[in-house]
């Protein structure tokens, strides 16, 4: 399954939202002015309450659980990017988690199902 991401200032987009457990493969299209990363993350807490640092960033571990990541150097502006990971059922959010971004609004629910 593919799931293309949109990352601009200050939204993330998934196209589609839910998909089946099993190996996903990310597409993410820097879309905005500025470097992003897409982080996928997976937790029971809704996408807007992750617990978040000094630096408005949010703080990896816990209740949120990292299962894989585009980092920035590869996501500069106009870039696209793409990793495969495998995703058990459940709640995750997909966020970019340079600091300030999450807290901009750069976050969106996903879903995995059985």
């Amino acid at each position: 399954m593919t799931v293309n991401t949109y990352l601009q200032e200050w939204s993330v987009r998934a196209d589609p939202s839910s998909v089946k457990a099993g190996s996903v493969t990310f597409v993410a299209h820097s879309e905005g002015t500025m470097p992003h990363e897409l982080v996928v993350v997976k937790t029971t807490l809704a996408p807007d309450k992750l617990p978040v640092g000094e630096d408005s960033a949010v703080i990896e571990g816990g209740p949120v659980e990292v299962i894989g990541e585009i980092e920035p150097d590869e996501l500069s502006p106009s870039a696209t990017a793409s990793k495969t990971m495998e995703l058990e059922a459940g709640s995750y959010v997909l966020i970019c988690n340079i600091a300030g971004h999450y807290s901009s609004g750069m976050h969106t629910p996903f879903t995995v199902i059985t």
